[in-house]
């Protein structure tokens, strides 16, 4: 977590008149991992619930703030257009991380699919990670690889493979070709759709879910398939 300029301000409101305001730097929405309880039309319209939230504000604020919004009222943008409605999933708990940083409060929230602390749920049925790495640290890396075609796109892939290396126990050959090939050549239904709003610093997430056997026999046929090019 960094500290920056603030990019929105969210505001929460309560029936018994009082209001609250924090600092956010962005968030992202994905549909297939968390949506808003319905509440009708027109409270609905505009509605996400965010799956990857960063909030600042100094803590007399942000506590109030988060205890609202976790019970259920609506964070929403009035500064910005188009304007922003966000509402927590109560079927899905995000995790959380603080920092104190010049009398102001950071705030991190995540769902686990974005592996900000690694944890490997190897009995699952389904595979999901979010690659979102910041954009400082794929430059870095695409250097290394500064022969390829397109460095930054080699540096991507590999970043999603290493987030599939820590789901999976089948092995993920250490090559960058092979890496960029799984990149390319992952099926579409499972890539799901997620929406960044902010958070400059970072590329655009790369949201996977799939099935755990699937997932198995793909990377073993593209592994071998691989292996028996290579060895031609």
């Amino acid at each position: 977590m960094t500290a920056a300029s603030p990019l929105y301000e969210l505001h929460l409101e309560r029936g018994t008149g009082r209001s609250f305001s924090v600092s956010s730097l962005g968030w992202v929405v994905a549909p297939s991992l968390a949506k808003p309880p319905k509440r009708g039309f027109e409270r609905d319209r505009g509605a996400h619930a965010p799956v990857f939230l960063t909030l600042s504000a100094p803590s007399t604020t942000l506590d109030p703030f988060l205890r609202n919004f976790r019970d259920g009222a609506d964070a929403f943008t009035s500064d910005t257009w188009p304007w922003h409605r966000l509402r927590l999933d109560p079927r899905v708990p995000l995790r959380e991380r603080r920092a104190e940083i010049h009398g102001h409060t950071l705030y991190l929230a995540w769902h686990p699919a974005f592996e900000i602390e690694p944890e490997r749920g190897a009995d699952d049925e389904q595979i999901v990670l979010a690659s979102m790495p910041q954009r400082r640290w794929l430059q870095e890396q695409s250097t290394r690889l500064a022969d390829s075609e397109d460095p930054f796109l080699f540096a991507r892939a590999a970043h999603v493979c290493a987030l599939l290396a820590r789901r999976t126990s089948t092995p993920i050959a250490p090559a960058p070709a092979f890496h960029l090939r799984l990149f390319e050549t992952m099926p579409d239904e499972w890539r799901a759709h997620a929406t960044k709003v902010g958070l400059e610093d970072h590329v655009d997430p790369v949201l996977v879910r799939a099935p755990r056997g699937e997932l198995r026999e793909w990377l073993r046929r593209q592994t071998g398939r691989y292996l028996e090019r290579d060895a031609a």
